[in-house]
């Protein structure tokens, strides 16, 4: 058995739920992009007695993403494009990088967003371990090797996509749930570039 608990969406109770755990061959890997939809995420990270809390924001008609964190004690938003990414230490104080320089940001928000070579990916070690109550209803929950790391995956057994997972990090343990609602992104206007960056 394991313990599982559903985010509360309003109208959900915080019930701790006990899910009887059961490998099966039968039933195929089978989740869809996350990638197409757009979503809030919120990641949740957890070193040793530390836990940072960090939100992703995903426009799928724009393709932007809006990564808000603390980074460093201070807070700080990073907005990403397909070519470049803003970071943000104020609303007026921004600076646009190219996507080739990784010196303003470690996150790469395509480690969240699952496109399609990411989900066949997944396939190749997955393995399938029963169902659960989610935030958005039932979820069949997937055990999954990610470079070396295990990671659990409850996949939204009506719509297929990716509603929760669960994995371990080097350091500790990280949650990401998301959230698939209306989001509309544009880059800051007043963002600076800085030459030679």
């Amino acid at each position: 058995m394991i313990s599982l608990k559903s985010k509360s969406d309003g109208n959900s109770n915080n019930n701790e739920q006990n899910t009887e755990i059961v490998d099966s061959n039968d039933k195929n890997f089978d989740a869809v992009s996350n990638n197409n939809i757009s979503y809030l995420a919120t990641i949740t990270n957890k070193d040793a007695d530390k836990v940072y809390v960090s939100t992703v924001e995903f426009d799928s008609n724009s393709k932007i993403s809006k990564y808000n964190a603390e980074i460093g004690g201070n807070k700080a938003t990073i907005y990403f494009t397909e070519n470049d990414y803003v970071f943000c230490q104020t609303e007026d104080n921004c600076i646009k990088y190219s996507s080739n320089n990784i010196n303003g940001s470690s996150f790469d928000p395509n480690t969240i967003s699952f496109g399609e070579k990411q989900i066949e990916e997944l396939k190749t070690t997955s393995s399938y371990k029963g169902t659960a109550n989610c935030a958005y209803g039932e979820c069949d929950i997937w055990k999954i090797n990610r470079e070396g790391l295990e990671s659990i995956f409850y996949i939204d057994t009506e719509t297929k996509r990716i509603a929760k997972f669960e994995t371990q990090t080097p350091t500790g343990s990280a949650e990401v749930q998301y959230d698939f609602k209306e989001i509309s992104l544009s880059l800051p206007e007043n963002a600076r570039t800085i030459p030679g960056q």
